[in-house]
């Protein structure tokens, strides 16, 4: 994004910043540059009193005007919404005394009226107990008519209609203030909605020790198989006189060749481990379901939903327990040394053939893709007034890679036929920390059919 603040600092300036990283992240790059980082969406004050008259009136006019700006220039920047910036300036963050947002809301109500707009307090601190403050004002909206001052005070009389513009908070023109009627007058069904992610992404994490154990003990015995073939070599018995009943083949292999075998078997059992990890995981995560609830009585058609989920968070296809294939999870071992059975003499008989049939796939309603982080996307269709949409839960598991995280941050975006709009609003997902060494190390056991409680090789 360039523009404003992105000029003079790579920070996205397309996403509002709620949460304590991202306000701090905005904070840090205010601090670092100076008044023309300051744009419609942006205000910056290094020293407020938000006990007195006037520091209540700054921030009551910065609402003001930050709701009276037109909704398609409003959307570029922080997803619509606007900020004031309080306690930064000449590249330090001296912050300001803290203040109850009770009492800031009380100050500032009567200025904007019990319908005015609506904004939120975001804080972070810093040094001796102080606290820089950012006041988040909502995105306007098409059908909202100007917003006016109800009171007078510093800087405001009643009835003013003011703006917010770049680097300044002033009186709206005559031309400004016909085009916030105009703003009035597009009215829109009322549509109220709502996105949440019932469920929790799982942050896995295994011992890598044990598929080493694994390898070891594989290759153990393969490396014992032709051990005792030498032996019995020794004795007079070579491994063709071993070779008993139909279909039995003598070894064809060199020991190197034999060898190098086990070799690269081990090789891509390490370089599969990652998958074989999500394949477990796609058993053991419980699938995410994704509710869209309209709140109001609007008929919405054709509804498509995008919720995207931010950080180091994939999808993965959930596997019920009944089709999980453990002797899947990693690749198979080479065949032990010594004389094999040909099963290509034991062919299946010759049966009559029947044309082929396929059945018709259904269109999945909710499809995802990874890239970093997982966008989620639902074909909900229509949605009736005050009704809910809930996906079936068997479509996407969510897993995290890194295992500090304790929630996640996301995003959603409705769109629906006939409604020229984007109705959008963030969520949050718990993240979950699970250990799965132990059920990978029985299913390690299994592969090797060694009895799960000793360790002992099944005869």
């Amino acid at each position: 994004m360039t523009g404003g603040l992105g000029e003079f600092l790579e920070i996205d300036l397309t996403r509002v910043p709620m949460g304590e990283l991202a306000a701090r992240a905005l904070v840090e790059a205010v601090a670092r540059t100076d008044d023309r980082a300051e744009r419609h969406y942006l205000e910056v004050k290094s020293a407020i009193d938000l006990k007195t008259k006037e520091g209540v009136a700054k921030v009551a006019k910065f609402i003001l005007g930050a709701a009276n700006r037109m909704p398609d220039v409003a959307a570029r920047y922080f997803e619509g919404h606007a900020v004031m910036v309080l306690g930064v300036g000449g590249g330090s963050t001296p912050g300001i005394e803290p203040v109850e947002a009770l009492d800031i809301d009380r100050g500032v109500r009567p200025y904007l009226s019990v319908n005015g707009p609506r904004w939120d307090l975001q804080r972070v601190p810093v040094e001796d107990g102080r606290e820089v403050l950012l006041v988040i004002v909502d995105p306007p909206k098409m059908g909202q008519p100007p917003f006016p001052c109800f009171k007078d005070g510093p800087g405001l009389y009643n009835g003013q209609i003011v703006v917010r513009a770049d680097g300044e908070t002033r009186q709206a023109t005559g031309e400004e203030v016909s085009q916030l009627q105009q703003r009035g007058r597009l009215e829109r069904p009322d549509v109220d909605l709502v996105v949440t992610v019932d469920g929790t992404a799982v942050a896995y994490s295994c011992d890598e020790h044990i598929l080493e154990h694994h390898i070891e003990r594989e290759s153990a015995r393969l490396i014992a198989a032709l051990r005792s073939a030498e032996r019995a070599s020794h004795f007079g018995l070579s491994s063709a006189a071993l070779i008993v009943g139909m279909g039995q083949r003598e070894e064809d292999r060199t020991e190197d060749e034999y060898r190098q075998e086990i070799e690269s078997w081990a090789s891509a059992c390490r370089t599969g481990w990652g998958k074989a990890l999500d394949a477990l995981a796609a058993v053991l995560t419980a699938p995410a379901t994704i509710t869209i609830t309209n709140r109001e009585q609007a008929f919405l058609e054709d509804v498509e939903v995008e919720v995207h989920l931010e950080g180091p968070v994939r999808g993965l296809q959930p596997v019920s327990r009944k089709s999980f294939a453990a002797y899947d999870l990693l690749p198979s071992p080479p065949r032990a040394w010594g004389p094999w059975v040909d099963r290509s003499m034991f062919g299946a008989p010759h049966l009559p053939s029947y044309p082929y049939m396929p059945s018709v796939p259904s269109v999945p309603t909710v499809t995802f893709r990874n890239g970093g982080s997982v966008d989620i996307a639902v074909q909900v269709g229509d949605l009736r007034p005050r009704q809910a949409y809930r996906t079936d839960g068997d479509e996407v598991a969510l897993v995290v890679d890194e295992g500090d995280l304790s929630e996640l941050s996301a995003t959603w975006r409705i769109t629906a036929r006939g409604h020229h709009a984007v109705y959008e609003g963030r969520l949050a997902v718990p993240v979950e920390r699970r250990d799965m060494t132990p059920v990978m190390e029985r299913l390690l056991r299994r592969l090797r059919k060694e009895d799960p409680d000793t360790g002992e090789t099944d005869n």
